[in-house]
């Protein structure tokens, strides 16, 4: 063997001792590792100490019960076929109420925990009407409520009407108002079956639908697909009286507005003005009433005043912000001038 190769055996001996002496000095001493355990033994057991629970109430006090945030009313809707209910009232009869149906009507929707209606529309082909009540699209407009004119299918030859367009329109209305409006209630005021459709797209939709009809009008169908259904009484929503506007000059009704008053002493006007708006606004059952009806029918009743002295004193009234005051364009009356009480 020659220099070189002893070398490297010598070479490759140490790093073989170097490598185990490595591996003893990294065991642990029995001495030592004995003397761990006995320690160990010894030392006491810390206790567990568990986590605080979220919102744990302090000692001595009571937990507070968090008040639950109140729920949003459901927004509604209605819909009348008119021509359905109106001649079903004619059938018995009697002579439709608009106020008083309309008054019936929101007196509804605020048993079931609503505040009134988002949307409101009434659906007939007017000119179609029998001629004393062709101007029935007045009476609703002058309570606030939307008229939808629908005119009907007539034949190519005879010209003479074939179908009626109402429920079709209407049914439309509808599904397309339970897609693209937070409408969540659908207040349906017809008997027809012909909207059993559109009521179960409105299910699907997980939205709710109520049907109010007269009892000789409503359908089994219809009455089995809606969510609920409301019988109306046919005396509450009928009556010979005139509406609380006197749309036609048949005759008047004497205000339930009093003002007391001792001898001597003088009516404040704006107290009499606020009092007139608000019982105006509770007979008509809408926020924006009419000025005329209110100057001739409450205000007047009450004040010593002429015509034109009550409307600069609306308009000084206006002026000053406690009153909101608004054109409204009718049809087959002309720009009507409406008020309301201001919210300051």
């Amino acid at each position: 063997m020659g220099k070189e190769e002893r070398r490297s055996e010598k070479r490759r001996e140490k790093r073989k001792q170097t490598q185990q002496k490595e591996k003893v000095s990294l065991l642990p001493r029995p001495e030592e590792a004995s003397q761990e355990e006995a320690v160990k033994d010894a030392a006491p057991e810390e206790p567990q100490v568990p986590p605080p629970e979220k919102d744990s109430p302090r000692p001595g006090k009571p937990a507070l019960k968090r008040p639950k945030e109140p729920s949003a009313p459901p927004v509604s809707a209605c819909y009348v076929d008119y021509e359905n209910l109106f001649y079903g009232v004619k059938k018995q009869s009697y002579t439709l109420n608009v106020p008083r149906l309309v008054r019936g009507l929101n007196r509804i929707t605020r048993g079931m925990g609503g505040e009134g209606f988002f949307k409101t529309a009434v659906y007939a082909n007017w000119d179609a009407l029998v001629p004393e009540h062709r101007r029935a699209q007045d009476d609703w407009a002058l309570v606030g409520w939307r008229t939808v004119a629908v005119p009907s299918k007539e034949d190519y030859w005879s010209g003479r009407p074939v179908k009626n367009l109402v429920d079709f329109v209407m049914s439309l209305d509808i599904v397309e108002d339970a897609h693209v409006t937070p409408i969540s209630h659908f207040f349906i005021l017809s008997g027809d079956n012909d909207f059993v459709e559109a009521i179960e797209r409105v299910r699907r939709l997980g939205k709710k639908s109520v049907v109010m009809s007269l009892q000789p009008n409503l359908s089994f169908r219809l009455q089995e697909a809606a969510d609920e259904f409301v019988i109306l009484n046919i005396e509450e929503i009928t009556g010979s009286e005139p509406p609380p506007i006197d749309t036609y000059g048949r005759g008047r009704i004497v205000p339930r507005l009093s003002l007391k008053k001792r001898q001597g002493e003088s009516v404040d006007h704006f107290q009499a003005l606020r009092m007139a708006i608000e019982e105006a606004q509770r007979d008509q059952n809408t926020p924006s009433v009419p000025w005329s009806v209110v100057r001739d029918e409450y205000f007047l009743r009450v004040v010593s005043m002429t015509v034109e002295e009550a409307n600069r004193f609306l308009e000084m009234v206006s002026g000053a912000g406690y009153v909101e005051a608004a054109r409204r364009s009718v049809a087959g009356i002309g720009a009507v001038l409406y008020i309301k009480l201001s919210k300051i």
